[in-house]
């Protein structure tokens, strides 16, 4: 029975190193997860209008996913809305989940990274424009903030979610062209 034993402690030993080195919570990988438990919980795209919170009716929806899908046809650049509905999200990890989702979702093509997100959450009042590479080439940082500005906040603040999407994409979309 002794020799039995170490045989067992061996098979034991080793199979709870595989299950705590396995489970994120105790990788380092996992240690970020636990941080932010937002990252763990990114849904998956639906289109290019992904309206989480249901902000929009049914046909400003689907005339907006025309649109974005239409453009990206036409020339390959994306344009993809995000509106998050979580309570878990809080205005110190609301710019690092926009950016994750973002990536996440590998908006744009591999080899232009040309890719474009809004990420709006309307329990915060937060918006995020987050840009690829090849975007940030044409849209700039100054771009995108005026259009921020000037276009979307105000629609917001007055609460038409639809009309402020619609005209800052058709400017993103005139720009981009």
């Amino acid at each position: 029975m002794a020799a039995v034993m170490p045989g067992l402690m061996q098979k034991i030993i080793f199979l709870l190193s595989v299950v705590f080195l396995a489970n994120p919570c105790f990788s380092q990988t996992g240690g970020e997860q636990i941080a932010n438990p937002n990252l763990r919980n990114v849904p998956d795209p639906i289109g290019y209008v992904n309206d989480f919170a249901i902000v929009l009716d049914s046909l400003d929806r689907a005339y907006l996913e025309t649109k974005l899908g239409d453009f990206d046809k036409q020339t390959t650049n994306q344009i993809v809305i995000i509106i998050l509905d979580s309570d878990e999200l809080t205005e110190e990890n609301f710019d690092r989940y926009a950016l994750y989702i973002s990536n996440y979702w590998e908006v744009g093509t591999k080899e232009k990274n040309n890719g474009l997100t809004i990420v709006i959450s309307p329990v915060l009042r937060r918006i995020r424009i987050n840009t690829g590479l090849g975007t940030e080439k044409i849209l700039t940082d100054e771009i995108c903030k005026d259009v921020l500005q000037t276009i979307i906040v105000p629609e917001f603040k007055d609460g038409n979610y639809f009309e402020g999407l619609d005209q800052a994409t058709d400017e993103f979309i005139r720009l981009w062209k």
